[in-house]
């Protein structure tokens, strides 16, 4: 994408998994953060999903992406936005009542302060299970989250198809809500391939489509068991290169993040899609490391297919 136009970021979800440590550029890697922050436009954090981050948490992140400034250089094949940006997702304690508590929201709010004086915060994601359907309460319940945080760029993620019928749509855009995209196992909800913009911000998020029963203990969160655990072929990641880029013409923002999670696939998948959206098609390759846990990304070494 052109600077001047929307801006098109890839990135991958989290970086603490111990199922990632052999993939890291140098053994015991205490930059990790960092490095991610040199290679791709965006990072998801969903550990704030369960808790309200520490400020110095959130601190320690903002000068680890400070860490990564720069010009792009060739291993990052020189197409990518700077600076790269983070996605937080909301804890889950501001979105389960009826409307968050003001001091809660202020904890949370206070925290993010780093990232939002430096221009690091890319989004808040709001993720909703399946028992989540459209209706008033529930749109009202989203327009008190939404102007308790409305400091901060707003995405939601819902998983009941109640929500992409047009008045639902039309709803979120009344109340400052982007509507995630969300790529993940096909099953009864019928997601659909795209869906009109809400509002300025774009997200496509790479869940997964392993398949396999579902769990009892991940139902109620509207997922496989298994999800995660499955790496996305090149067919399909072509396909998700052309949505990707559907989105941003739509949006100011687009971020692109593989949350494929399991075994490394996501960073494998994330490197695939960066080499795939590069506006100037130009090798791209992966760390080492990476490319050594998953050999047929040596292809990254050459131009892309235009």
């Amino acid at each position: 994408m052109s600077e001047g136009g929307p801006r098109l970021r890839v990135g991958v979800s989290g970086w603490t998994r111990p199922d990632w440590d052999p993939l890291w550029p140098e053994a015991g890697d205490e930059r990790r953060l960092a490095r991610l922050a040199e290679t791709f436009g965006c990072v998801a954090v969903d550990t704030t999903r369960f808790a309200v981050p520490a400020a110095r948490t959130v601190q320690r992140w903002t000068q680890s992406l400070a860490q990564a400034e720069g010009p792009l250089g060739a291993a990052e094949g020189g197409h990518l936005p700077r600076p790269c940006v983070l996605l937080l997702e909301v804890p889950t304690l501001l979105l389960e009542a009826e409307a968050p508590a003001p001091l809660e929201v202020e904890r949370f709010t206070a925290a993010l302060r780093p990232l939002a004086r430096t221009r690091r915060l890319g989004a808040l994601l709001a993720r909703f299970d399946v028992t989540f359907l459209h209706g008033p309460s529930e749109v009202r319940r989203l327009g008190r989250i939404a102007a308790a945080l409305e400091a901060f760029p707003l995405a939601l993620e819902v998983r009941h198809p109640s929500w992409w019928e047009p008045r639902a749509l039309d709803a979120l855009r009344g109340i400052g809500w982007s509507l995630a995209h969300v790529d993940a196992t096909e099953d009864w909800r019928a997601r659909p391939k795209r869906h009109a913009p809400t509002g300025p911000l774009g997200v496509l998020r790479l869940a997964g489509r392993g398949g396999g029963p579902v769990d009892p203990a991940a139902a109620h969160l509207g997922l496989g068991a298994d999800e995660a655990d499955h790496r996305y072929p090149p067919a399909a990641l072509v396909e998700l290169a052309q949505r990707a880029r559907a989105i941003a013409r739509e949006v100011e923002t687009c971020l692109v993040l593989a949350a494929n999670v399991a075994r490394g696939q996501a960073l494998a998948n994330a490197f695939e899609l960066r080499w795939l959206l590069a506006e100037t098609p130009a090798p791209a390759p992966a760390w080492a490391a990476v490319e050594a846990a998953f050999p047929d990304l040596e292809v990254l070494r050459r131009s892309p297919p235009v």
